[in-house]
């Protein structure tokens, strides 16, 4: 099971994942939410996830680029060390309560 949820505190849009991601189809629906309402800096919370499918994490991977050519900032806040090699070159952050720094 994959659940979403999401909050918008202080400036910073939080996006919870929760469950196992299969495939990335699961990850679509959090795109148009984010460009609609156009929040400038995203944390992506994946510290809840159970499993993540390789092309989730290319997705995740590629979201990434996507937001920095638009000029605005994506985090992962994941409390597993072994999955920080997934996303290299997204910068992580210990807790979600970090973010609040960065505005």
């Amino acid at each position: 099971m994959f659940e979403v949820s999401t909050e918008f505190r202080k400036g910073v849009f939080f996006i919870r994942l929760r469950g196992r991601i299969d495939n990335e189809g699961c990850l679509d629906d959090i795109d148009p939410l984010i460009n609609s309402i156009g929040f400038r800096v995203i944390v992506l919370n994946i510290s809840d996830l159970i499993n993540i499918s390789i092309n989730s994490i290319r997705w995740i991977n590629n979201y990434y680029k996507r937001i920095l050519k638009e000029k605005r900032l994506l985090y992962i806040c994941d409390n597993y060390v072994s999955r920080d090699r997934l996303f290299m070159c997204i910068p992580k952050l210990d807790s979600e309560i970090a973010a609040f720094s960065l505005i």
